[in-house]
């Protein structure tokens, strides 16, 4: 009786496939049905979803059953008046069995249309200046944007670099929204490349006995080294300092761990809640610092998985479905939706970040994994 009830269910909410349909069909034509189970099923009837066949529909599909001339067994017959209710609208169904399953085939093309018609994110992002206007980057023509505090600000070959010195202590704030990325040299001769949903707020003059900016997100940075006045990176209260560096660092808010990968030379890292510096040396170390503070390092970091996003790339490393689509919600700009029991599978790949949203998800779809999109938000069906 359960299957039965779990089949019938399924059928109103138009979720049932061929072979559930046929199964459904031989129960309703051998169980033993009783006054309670035709109770059931008139409930379920009753409290179907809100696409089950209205009452217009359901005189209009009875009218043309007539028509048809379906025939109506002599068990049928017997049975109470709102289970035969029920096995008619299966007969019905069969009837129209073929022609929903077109309609479910036109459904899954148009959910794949609409999946294939979400666009990669691009570079952009936008310019705060010290007394708050603001310049979109990505629509700004290449030469001198602005001057700020007598400093030349420019764009060239997709970003945006500094010319002169000011003698006052401003800053300047790059923020990139989800779906955007962009890369910037600051004042003192240091790369940047920041990812989607990230900032980094800096001065125009670095002075005193140290560089220090703040950032949020995720970014890639190639210092151009001063012993005499190091480099330090501030996400939320966590600092990372340059000793002659290449390195990334991801401080997204919801994420589990703030990393700080190291490609090249050495980094210093300090929390409140540890006042030992943490040294990293050498290429592929990476700092794992958990809410508390905690600092581990690893020293095996796949800094080809870890740098996949500046390189234009999705690198999937065993990573389960919330971390994919965590990235996939940045650089879509989307918002997700689960349903159902989250998978506990992992996933390896590696897709272009120039693709669009359905070739990524085709990595997950092997795992009977299923997508839909409603506006802006991406539902992950499990």
């Amino acid at each position: 009786m359960e299957r039965l009830q779990t089949l019938f269910t399924k059928y109103l909410n138009n979720e049932i496939d061929p072979d559930e349909f046929a199964e459904l069909w031989q129960l309703m034509d051998e169980e033993q049905l009783n006054g309670q189970l035709g109770a059931q099923l008139q409930e379920l009837w009753e409290k179907g979803p809100e696409h089950a066949l209205n009452p217009a529909d359901w005189d209009r599909k009875m009218t043309a059953m007539k028509k048809a001339q379906l025939p109506v067994t002599g068990r049928l017959m017997a049975w109470r008046p709102y289970v035969a209710a029920a096995v008619v609208f299966l007969a019905l169904a069969a009837y129209w069995f073929i022609d929903l399953q077109l309609s479910g085939k036109e459904a899954r093309i148009e959910a794949k249309r609409r999946l294939d018609e979400v666009m990669p994110g691009h570079n952009g992002a936008v310019l705060t200046l010290s007394n708050g206007q603001q310049v979109v980057l990505d629509s700004a023509g290449n030469g001198e944007l602005v001057t700020d505090a007598n400093v030349g600000i420019l764009k060239k070959d997709g970003e945006i670099v500094y010319t002169g010195r000011s003698e006052e202590v401003v800053y300047n704030t790059v923020s990139t929204d989800k779906g955007r990325q962009w890369r910037l040299t600051l004042p003192d001769g240091t790369r940047v490349w920041l990812n989607a949903a990230s900032s980094i707020t800096y001065p125009l003059s670095f002075r005193g006995n140290e560089r220090l900016v703040t950032m949020t997100g995720e970014a890639y940075f190639e210092v151009v080294h001063n012993a005499a006045q190091p480099f330090k990176v501030k996400a939320g209260d966590r600092v990372i300092e340059d000793i002659g560096t290449s390195f990334n660092v991801n401080a997204y808010a919801d994420e589990k761990l703030l990393t700080a990968t190291l490609l090249e030379g050495s980094v210093s890292i300090r929390t409140p809640e540890t006042p030992e510096h943490v040294i990293m040396s050498g290429n592929g170390k990476q700092a794992q610092i958990n809410p508390s503070g905690r600092i581990a390092v690893r020293s095996d970091a796949d800094t080809e998985d870890v740098m996949a996003w500046k390189n234009g790339m999705f690198s999937f490393n065993q990573s389960d479905i919330e971390g994919i689509m965590r990235q996939i919600s940045r650089w879509y700009d989307l918002d997700i939706l689960y349903t159902g029991t989250r998978s506990k599978e992992t996933f390896s790949g590696m897709v272009s970040r120039s693709s669009n949203l359905s070739q990524v998800l085709k990595i997950m779809e092997q795992a009977s994994i299923r997508f839909r999109l409603e506006g802006k938000t991406l539902v992950v069906i499990q």
